[in-house]
């Protein structure tokens, strides 16, 4: 952000994972509570609740239902988060939220293969950033990282997940288990061939 700056881009960060508006997935987590659908996790015994309803290996219209309401509510968020880029032209976005949302909703269905769905695909079509990169890590580097929060034990799908999406829909894949310096220089090469000005200074 600071280098897009220093070049007169006028580039903004926004931090994208965590809440969002639950215009219909609220109303819809409150019906999946009545029926027992809550799910949880527990971690060093405390419970934790998540966004979404214990729905795995459940083929119901409930589970068929549910991904689309959720990726409706993320796609608000989106583009209420987006509004800045409109008038500073350029948004620095980490943890993307539809692609991220993509990844919660394969692990809470316990469906590897939802990213294969017209609902999805048309999803990831409309809302996919200019330019999304997926900062990969070795799997034991990053359950230690995380060793501890609620989620941890699903780390590891989770990342076969994110690799699968980026396989999918072709999204370059960044080393991060290399130095700063190396890391930073493959980011800002992807970066470059597609922000306009880049090399202005």
């Amino acid at each position: 952000m600071r280098e897009l700056n220093e070049r007169g881009l006028n580039c903004k960060y926004v931090h994208m994972s965590g809440g969002y508006y639950r215009f219909l997935s609220l109303p819809f987590l409150l019906f999946c509570r009545l029926l027992g659908y809550e799910k949880a996790i527990v971690v060093n015994g405390r419970k934790f609740y998540t966004r979404h309803p214990n729905l795995a290996h459940r083929n119901t219209a409930i589970s068929q239902l549910w991904p689309i309401f959720f990726l409706f509510d993320m796609s608000i968020v989106t583009l209420l988060l987006k509004r800045p880029s409109f008038r500073s032209g350029i948004l620095l976005c980490d943890r993307y939220t539809i692609l991220d949302s993509i990844v919660d909703l394969m692990v809470a269905l316990g469906d590897d293969s939802l990213s294969d769905r017209a609902v999805i695909k048309l999803f990831s079509l409309i809302m996919r950033p200019t330019m999304p990169l997926l900062l990969d890590v070795d799997k034991r580097e990053a359950l230690q990282r995380k060793k501890g929060t609620p989620g941890s034990e699903l780390l590891g799908q989770r990342i076969d997940l994110y690799r699968k999406m980026a396989s999918d829909l072709g999204i370059p894949i960044v080393d991060a288990s290399k130095s700063f310096a190396v890391v930073h220089e493959n980011v800002t090469d992807h970066v470059k061939r597609v922000v306009p000005g880049w090399r202005k200074k």
